[in-house]
């Protein structure tokens, strides 16, 4: 064959017109895109090179609209629409397991920084006690949530969870055997009783807002000492009884000083 020598076609064609080695070029890169796509990986990094392949084919070959092409512009830009969809989701994942990642974090710092005061703190009144134990509830609430969020380590929450409850039985037990003691309730008396002579001391609605609001923080103190009394297991009935009969005595005093602060308001 000379050099001259042409293969038999339509010479209408566009890709005749086009020539043999741009429609080469091009069924190369499209078969390129057809590897990336078939890797099957899910990395950001693919779906970037996708995207980036795609548009230089779409941008190279001009043709590629064309009917004599079969509309392959058509096909490479749907290819490109879905990667870039990928890519933003990849970037939404990202961003939650890093605000995850955070939240974790940051739980599991409070957690160590609690378990340290149970270790080496010393209570010596039933008011740090109670200051201790609504921390404990509330951490254990917020280790609870953690389980909610996408991409969490459950593995790692589990033993915060775990580490948290047996420091919470040990001092519960604790809080138990200091309220036993004559005097372990003796502070919420005397609140009370000075609650009782603020109460006649009101003069302004400010003053009775005030003093409503340590009303209401000492009934939850209470309540929360006899939710541990409660549900924890003394081996001797009578005591936790006898706990209960005090806390309640203290719940009943406190009801009687709220009715007439909340009249004063």
């Amino acid at each position: 064959m000379g050099k001259d020598f042409e293969l038999a076609g339509n010479h209408d064609s566009e890709l005749y017109k086009i020539g043999n080695k741009d429609v080469v070029n091009c069924i190369a890169a499209c078969r390129g895109i057809g590897k990336l796509i078939k890797k099957g990986e899910s990395y950001q990094s693919v779906y970037l090179d996708i995207v980036k392949e795609a548009q230089t084919t779409l941008d190279l070959y001009f043709w590629l609209d064309k009917e004599d092409a079969f509309h392959l512009a058509d096909d490479l830009k749907k290819i490109k629409e879905t990667a870039t969809f990928a890519i933003g989701e990849f970037e939404k994942v990202i961003r939650m397991k890093k605000a995850t990642e955070k939240q974790v974090d940051q739980v599991t710092e409070q957690t160590e920084e609690l378990l340290k005061n149970l270790e080496y703190g010393t209570f010596e009144s039933v008011d740090e006690y109670v200051n201790v134990l609504g921390q404990i509830r509330n951490l254990r609430g917020k280790i609870v949530s953690l389980r909610d969020l996408m991409y969490t380590d459950l593995e790692h929450v589990d033993k915060l969870d775990k580490s948290v409850k047996e420091k919470n039985d040990a001092f519960s037990e604790q809080c138990v055997h200091f309220l036993i003691s004559p005097d372990g309730l003796l502070p919420y008396e005397s609140a009370i009783e000075d609650l009782k002579n603020g109460i006649e001391e009101v003069t302004k609605s400010q003053e009775g807002q005030e003093l409503a609001e340590k009303m209401d923080k000492t009934s939850e103190d209470l309540e929360l000492l006899m939710d541990i009394v409660s549900n924890f297991k003394i081996e001797d009935p009578t005591v936790s009884t006898e706990i209960i009969e005090k806390i309640s005595s203290l719940f009943s005093k406190i009801k009687q000083r709220q009715s007439p602060t909340k009249n004063k308001n």
